[in-house]
């Protein structure tokens, strides 16, 4: 069990730093960004694709899943995945910026 367990907790990583992120962007850039977008469309959109990579993780690897906590743990580790890559993707926008406090908003975005 704690194998699998494993292997789920790093495919929930994988999907939710790759799968949830791409898809997030593509929608919102074909929403397009307005202000009423981005404070309640776009996290709506990243929680749902959140939600889809665990349901791909209990798909394919359901015995990973034996409780509600490791389902719990599962989805701390997607939620971990998108973070680091939206984190990324913010720092190297503030990076190219060429704003004066960019090294600001990065460490203060990590």
């Amino acid at each position: 069990m704690a194998r699998n367990f494993r292997k789920g907790l790093v495919l929930a990583l994988i999907l939710g730093a790759t799968l949830s992120i791409v898809l997030s962007v593509i929608f919102e850039l074909l929403i397009g960004v307005s202000l009423v977008a981005i404070a309640t469309v776009f996290p709506l959109l990243e929680e749902i694709f959140k939600g889809l990579s665990i349901l791909l993780v209990a798909q394919f690897v359901w015995k990973a899943i034996p409780s509600r906590r490791y389902g719990a743990i599962l989805g701390a580790s997607t939620g971990l995945g998108f973070a680091i890559s939206e984190n990324i993707v913010y720092s190297v926008q503030y990076a190219l910026s060429n704003a004066s406090n960019s090294a600001e908003l990065i460490a203060g975005r990590w």
